[in-house]
């Protein structure tokens, strides 16, 4: 029953140790003007248009520095006394040199002979359904077992054009004739064209 009472007290003790401390909102912040040539210098050094390696910022000799009038806040209630603070300037990156590339020609690609569904589709223009060849023994459960074969309607379409389609349907994945095998649709290639 000891060890519960001893365990919180030590486990509150780890706690307050490990709590960052609260830094002191009454500090006074001080900020120091840029001279012209410590800020000329520094952009020329970010243009790396100088030999210089570092960027310095040196504050304007003989300046008063700005104090905020309220501890702990710095903007809205900031008050500035003697020279005028530090600004930010816009710094322009160096120019890029670009390399000019003459344009080729796309490479054709490699004919297979086999149809390409793709041409297919651009090379049709009847909707999905209207019957433009003519099936023997249409059967649309015949059909929706021989596209269960395929892992896409693309490849359903793909097999049957290479199998003598549209003109053929052997493996009668074309019931109603229109030309397109199982659920496949020609217009989203129509589309992409226009």
């Amino acid at each position: 029953m000891r060890a519960a009472p001893i365990a919180v007290t030590l486990s509150l003790l780890v706690l307050a140790a490990c709590s960052p401390s609260v830094p002191d909102s009454g500090n006074v912040v001080y900020l120091e003007p840029v001279s012209p040539e410590a800020r000329a210098a520094r952009n020329a050094a970010l243009q790396g248009t100088s030999g210089r390696g570092t960027v310095g910022l040196e504050p304007v000799a003989g300046s008063t520095t700005a104090v905020s009038s309220t501890p702990g806040a710095v903007g809205n209630d900031t008050t500035y006394t003697g020279a005028a603070p530090a600004q930010i300037t816009h710094v322009t990156p160096p120019a890029v040199a670009v390399e000019q590339v003459e344009a080729r020609p796309v490479p054709s690609r490699p004919s297979t002979g086999a149809p390409s569904v793709v041409g297919f589709a651009l090379d049709t223009s009847h909707p999905v359904g209207q019957s433009v060849y003519a099936r023997s023994n249409p059967s649309a459960e015949r059909a929706a077992r021989a596209c269960a074969r395929y892992a896409s309607d693309d490849l359903a379409q793909a097999a049957f054009l290479n199998a003598g389609g549209p003109e053929r349907d052997s493996a009668g994945i074309d019931p109603d004739g229109d030309g397109y095998a199982c659920t496949w649709n020609p217009e989203r290639f129509r589309k992409a064209i226009r």
